[in-house]
């Protein structure tokens, strides 16, 4: 059983920033604990700022309003800006300093910086810095099992391994490629359904988002659309913020602040 947690995670739409505080909240309901999850964001699909409130505790929660986080996710400066001085005092910060360039000291607040976006890059896990920075909070708090939130992080596939964080209309799919975006873990990419039809698909399918899958991925047939989503084969791990990302990147950290060590 984790500690309590009251806890915003902010930044700009298209980081990750719901799914991640959907992910702290799920290892509470794997522990049946008391849970709260509140997002806001704009009407931006990208670009606009997005934050949520997570509160996980063994007692009843009487608002999922928090105005006072024990902890803070912070994944680009003006999200930093605007909460690190609502952290109360033994807080706990983490950022992704490849977005925060600039870091202030709160008295009494650990702030933790991380490049995660630039690690997960460099090592072809682009888009999962939302899940390295959760992993670092987890070894910070502690706020949640380690049965937990392994438990949360496969709970992102189903029995057979097919990803089911983002659900694909495929009969209603129009090539917009938007699925192959905002899939968080991502495991789906955008490739031309009709490359290698002379010299066989599964052979010389050619991806056309930069987060694809290496050439060879056939086309999903019966879309009339030129571009349509696939099904990456990605080992479920390599999500892990504890197992695959820990083990596949070497984290340095920047801990500042006088409520921490130095």
């Amino acid at each position: 059983m984790g500690k309590d947690l009251t806890c915003v995670v902010a930044g700009f739409g298209g980081q990750g920033v719901l799914f991640a505080g959907k992910l702290i909240a799920n290892t509470a309901l794997v522990e049946d604990r008391e849970v709260s999850w509140l997002p806001s964001y704009g009407p931006e699909m990208r670009g606009g700022t997005a934050n949520c409130s997570v509160t996980l505790s063994d007692k009843p929660i009487g608002s999922p309003l928090i105005t006072r986080p024990s902890a803070l996710i912070a994944l680009n400066q003006p999200s930093f800006d605007k909460f690190i001085d609502n952290v109360e005092e033994g807080g706990i910060v983490v950022v992704d300093t490849a977005m925060v360039p600039s870091l202030t000291e709160p008295e009494g607040v650990t702030v933790i910086g991380i490049p995660a976006t630039k690690m997960c890059e460099e090592a072809g896990l682009k888009g999962l810095g939302n899940i390295v920075l959760i992993g670092k909070l987890w070894a910070e708090t502690g706020f949640c099992s380690e049965e937990a939130l392994d438990g949360t992080i496969a709970k992102v596939r189903d029995d057979e391994g097919t990803c089911v964080a983002v659900v694909v209309d495929y009969d209603f799919c129009k090539g917009c490629g938007v699925c192959a975006k905002v899939c968080p873990v991502p495991c789906i990419a955008m490739v031309d359904e009709h490359a290698g039809e002379n010299e066989g698909a599964a052979e010389t399918a050619e991806t056309l988002d930069e987060t694809s899958p290496p050439s060879g991925v056939a086309g999903v047939s019966g879309v009339s659309t030129e571009r349509v989503p696939q099904r990456r084969e990605q080992d479920l791990m390599s999500c892990s913020p504890k197992r695959g990302l820990s083990e596949r990147i070497e984290i340095p950290e920047t801990r500042t602040g006088k409520g921490g060590a130095a």
